[in-house]
């Protein structure tokens, strides 16, 4: 960290800096603690690289020493048994291969992130602003969907964060007011790239009328009604008073372009549909994200009583329910168990519950896909993502 004009490139020869900034500017000390590396997580990552390759050669060397043992076999007295060491090398290195390679791709999405935070606080610094660039665990800490689908994915979904569009100004003041109001419930927020996906939709569609069935704190009310055109409308509906409020607070602070685009209805979403369908309302885009274990009635009434007009887009959230939906169904029963149980102990959830919410999301899945109305789409975005078209 010690003042330097001496600039170098960096010795991993899979650094993740552009081109255009692959020379950079390091103090002797530097040079020595981060081995020749630009940043902490590139030497982690060129380490397990090295140790990989390793491992790669020793795993070669045992195969031929394995080749050598099955031709030997029948012609020594003790050929099988060295037939039976050979193989349970190979089967030894091949399974610590297997772990540094898994750890790598973990290690170089973490480097990917960590080294464009440093290219961008360089820029900075030669414009001459000020703030350094966070910590990799800082950064990390505030991904709230960094356990709902494994390490690797939460590291992927920071990397898309940053490369994507900037949160606007006012949902980030939504973010911090429902953090503060709200700090054990602060993680249904939709993430920033929800919400830019959300708006993305709203213009590709040229959706006119939005219907957003679970409101919360408003931040996808706001990001939708941004990108809705002059006349176009927002109606949310939310069952919880206390965050209804806190909705109605945000949406009031909200630029004044939000103005008369929402409209919010406090009630039990069934009803508010079965009042909607006699009505005879029907609308461009729905988003939903409310009770889990009410989605198949929700895709039901909006269906059922035309109130998703056809080649109208329903975007549902939370279709992987915190990656226990594919696991459900793609793990052994015992394994599924003892991870249900890992969660009841960590106060996640119960052991019940856990599975009736996963069988409540797949049964939603399986029906919308099912359904002759619709074309499917599930994206694995966040906590799932589901992009279902109404084609009749």
């Amino acid at each position: 960290g010690g003042p330097s004009d001496v600039q170098t490139d960096c010795a991993s020869t899979h650094c993740p800096r552009p081109f255009a900034k692959r020379r950079f500017v390091q103090c002797p000390e530097c040079a020595v603690n981060l081995q020749g590396c630009c940043a902490p997580e590139c030497r982690n990552e060129n380490r397990c690289r090295e140790g990989r390759d390793a491992l790669f050669s020793q795993a070669e060397h045992l195969r031929v020493l394995l080749r050598r043992a099955r031709k030997e076999e029948k012609g020594r007295a003790d050929g099988p048994v060295r037939l039976a060491e050979a193989d349970a090398q190979v089967v030894a290195v091949e399974a610590k291969l297997d772990a540094e390679e898994a750890q790598l791709k973990v290690l170089h999405a973490t480097a990917v992130v960590a080294v464009a935070e440093n290219v961008r606080a360089e820029d900075a610094a030669l414009k001459g602003e000020s703030g350094a660039a966070a910590t990799m665990e800082e950064r990390y800490a505030k991904m709230d969907s960094r356990n709902h689908l494994g390490e690797e994915a939460g590291l992927h979904a920071m990397y898309a964060e940053q490369l994507s569009s900037p949160e606007p100004p006012h949902l980030a003041e939504v973010r911090e007011r429902t953090s503060a109001a709200l700090p054990g419930r602060a993680h249904m927020l939709s993430s920033a790239v929800q919400g830019e996906m959300l708006a993305m939709l709203v213009a590709l569609s040229s959706a006119n009328r939005v219907l957003e069935i679970g409101c919360f704190t408003g931040y996808a009310t706001l990001a939708m009604a941004a990108a809705l055109p002059e006349g176009g409308e927002v109606l949310t509906l939310e069952r919880d008073p206390e965050v209804a409020q806190i909705a109605r607070d945000n949406f009031a602070a909200a630029p004044l372009t939000m103005t008369g685009k929402i409209w919010l209805v406090e009630g039990e979403a069934m009803e508010e549909l079965a009042r909607l369908g006699e009505e005879g309302a029907s609308f461009d885009l729905v988003f939903l994200d409310a009770n889990k274990k009410q989605y198949s009635n929700y895709l039901a009434a909006l269906l059922d009583r035309g109130l998703l007009k056809v080649g109208g887009l329903l975007v549902v959230d939370n279709v992987l329910w915190k990656g226990m939906v594919p696991q459900l169904y793609t793990s052994l029963p015992e394994e599924r168990v003892e991870r249900n149980r890992q969660r009841q102990r960590a106060g996640v959830m119960s052991l019940v519950e856990a599975d009736k919410y996963a069988e409540a999301m797949h049964s939603f899945n399986v029906a919308a896909r099912d359904d002759p109305r619709t074309q499917v789409v599930l994206l694995p975005v966040r906590d799932g993502l589901s992009l279902i078209r109404r084609v009749k």
